[in-house]
């Protein structure tokens, strides 16, 4: 099956973005992906070429958001343009993708909304899908929920970049961030306990991936 999907050459690398879950989830036992999931990630590999190294939270969110519109018929080209434009590479790559905006030949980003989850039981899967739209806003929603008021949210970055943007500036002018190694990840998730097993994600293991 693997060599009908065409992922053979990255199947290392999908099987290991697949085991990110395991931090986010106390005991869990539910982190495998479909089909659906390796060709997403075999496609975004394949897509951003070898200007770039993907760490696994970077392909694991970017493929569980394409998976969420596969199985529920959204679009998705304002996923697709994304990877291809590749704003997440150099400033010139970034300046082509905002005036292709700018000009409306592309769409930008846009973002679940998870308001119609947070009342409800939610599901492994409908978690994963929350989570991953989450974290590719991330600096918009930390911006949102402590007022950091940075001058530059670039949900259009990758999640890694984002993360590492917003720690360095936490450090040098946030509220001394980098004192709280643990962030609240999303922050309409309660902290963990027996009916809500999901907890908070250490930032620093990801600075570095």
């Amino acid at each position: 099956m693997f060599k009908k999907l065409g992922v053979s050459k990255h199947i290392d690398q999908i099987k290991i973005s697949t085991t990110f879950p395991e931090n986010i989830q106390q005991h869990s036992t539910l982190n495998t992906e479909s089909y659906r999931y390796m060709k997403w990630a075999n496609f975004i590999i394949n897509h951003t070429g070898k200007e770039i190294t993907l760490t696994n939270i970077d392909l694991w969110t970017i493929t569980k958001i394409l998976e969420e519109r596969e199985i529920n018929y959204l679009d998705a080209s304002d996923i697709l343009n994304w990877i291809k434009y590749k704003p997440f590479i150099s400033e010139e790559l970034e300046q082509h993708y905002l005036e292709a905006i700018q000009i409306n030949l592309i769409e930008k980003i846009s973002i679940s909304n998870p308001a119609s989850f947070i009342k409800h039981t939610k599901t492994h899967n409908e978690y994963k899908f929350l989570l991953s739209n989450w974290i590719l806003n991330f600096s918009n929603n930390m911006n949102q929920k402590h007022k950091f008021h940075m001058h530059e949210m670039k949900n259009y970055l990758l999640p890694s970049q984002q993360f590492k943007k917003y720690w360095n500036w936490a450090g040098s002018q946030g509220p001394h961030e980098k004192k709280r190694k643990k962030i609240h990840l999303p922050p309409i998730f309660l902290l963990p306990d027996k009916k809500n097993p999901y907890f908070q994600i250490n930032i620093l293991d990801y600075l570095n991936d």
